[in-house]
């Protein structure tokens, strides 16, 4: 397994991993044309620090794992977590590894926070940000505006004790 920052040559494979899995697995009913920043992900993931980084399978060269950081003064918005779920599961480790990424990035960024939304229906995505530390917080009650989603969603909310800004 090979975790990287982004290569545009991964851009189909990362579309179809992230409509595949919100379509099919959740039933979001999402397009390419709903989530704009699919389609240019370094002008709407990297300004401000912000970063996108997938996990791929050095066996066949394929994208099975993606985040995605947004920044949003000193609170990052986590997009796009997804995982082939034949590569989900603590023995296979990408959630982990992805997840870690995005955190070392926002703490290197100094951010104080991290917002996420997640569709109601992915209970088993709840149990891992519980996991790592995030709490379930209502909309209205996040540091940062978070657009209404178009599926019924939960909004979770970690904070990031000690994180420093980079120099």
């Amino acid at each position: 397994m090979r975790f990287i920052s982004y290569d545009p040559r991964y851009q189909n494979q990362v579309i179809g991993l992230v409509l595949y899995l919100q379509n099919c697995e959740n039933h979001a009913e999402l397009s390419l044309t709903d989530q704009p920043e699919l389609a240019d992900i370094p002008e709407y993931f990297f300004p401000g620090g912000g970063g996108f980084w997938l996990a791929v399978d050095e066996a066949n060269d394929r994208v099975v794992g993606t985040i995605g950081l947004m920044i949003r003064g000193r609170v990052g918005l986590l997009k796009k977590f997804f995982v082939d779920p034949a590569y989900r599961g603590r023995r296979a480790g990408v959630s982990a590894a992805l997840f870690s990424r995005l955190t070392a990035r926002a703490r290197a960024e100094g951010l104080a926070q991290i917002v996420l939304d997640t569709p109601v229906r992915a209970r088993r995505a709840h149990r891992f940000y519980r996991k790592m530390g995030f709490r379930e917080t209502p909309r209205t009650a996040l540091p940062i505006p978070v657009a209404a989603p178009k599926v019924p969603s939960l909004f979770f909310l970690l904070d990031l004790p000690g994180a420093k800004p980079m120099p």
